[in-house]
């Protein structure tokens, strides 16, 4: 899917798309379905290893789609390993994840949780394939992280 771009907190400078991710970005805003079996084969495609951009592109294009078809692929790639269990709920776990980075400020557990959120958000707004959607959705609702917190009630709030 091209380069891509790593999340990189007070680094971003430059294009933060490969020229892929914004075809699926645009394909999803056209909002015609006839784009979800592309951008599925695309996603198959990725490990938790890969550019943060390749999934905010996915994630974005089907947040627009809201096509059921893609709520089962979704759901496999946020069962694939890396891609779950990145909210901080206690003060302790956000310690614990600064100890093990050995920094406050690291950019991968940031990275983790955006690409987490970003993909369960679309997830339930595809359909919420056997409701993993909204349980991660819901776990972020009591992050640590207060913005990230915030978007996950306001999302759970306007509904799918």
């Amino acid at each position: 899917m091209g380069k891509g771009w790593h999340y990189k907190g007070m680094g971003q400078f430059g294009r933060n798309m490969s020229d892929v991710d914004t075809y699926i970005y645009a394909l999803g805003r056209t909002r015609d379905r006839r784009a979800t079996e592309a951008i599925v084969a695309k996603m198959k495609t990725l490990e938790a290893k890969d550019a943060f951009s390749h999934f905010r592109a996915v994630a974005m294009a089907f947040d627009q789609l809201r096509d059921p078809a893609a709520a089962g692929p979704l759901a496999e790639l946020l069962a694939k390993p890396g891609f779950r269990g990145h909210a901080i709920a206690t003060p302790e776990g956000a310690i614990e994840r600064a100890e093990k980075n050995r920094s406050w400020t690291a950019t991968a557990p940031r990275s983790d949780a955006l690409r987490e959120l970003a993909l369960a958000r679309a997830l339930y707004h595809c359909g919420d394939k056997d409701g993993l959607g909204k349980q991660i959705l819901e776990e972020y609702t009591k992050d640590y992280r207060g913005h990230l917190a915030r978007h996950a009630a306001a999302v759970l709030k306007a509904g799918q």
